[in-house]
């Protein structure tokens, strides 16, 4: 798996590509699946733990616990 990335002018990052088998994948894309699965176990825990009661949509709290972790994942890892 090979990193490659591509500068703008006064070394600002474009979104990196990763060759996976082949085919070239944006970061993005890595970061979303992170996000998904971290949520997800979220999801699974608070489940355990008795916490979803309280959720009133719990379909709709995944999506936006999704969206939370993919944005904070993001930010942690995305290069600067």
């Amino acid at each position: 798996m090979a990193l490659s990335w591509a500068f703008l002018s006064k070394g600002i990052y474009l979104d990196p590509e990763m060759d996976l088998l082949g085919f070239y994948l944006p970061f993005s894309f890595f970061i979303t699946i992170g996000g998904f699965v971290l949520a997800w176990l979220l999801a699974w825990v608070m489940d355990h733990v008795g916490l979803t009661r309280f959720v009133w949509h719990p379909p709709l709290f995944l999506f936006a616990m999704m969206i939370g972790c993919t944005a904070g994942l993001g930010l942690l890892l995305f290069p600067r």
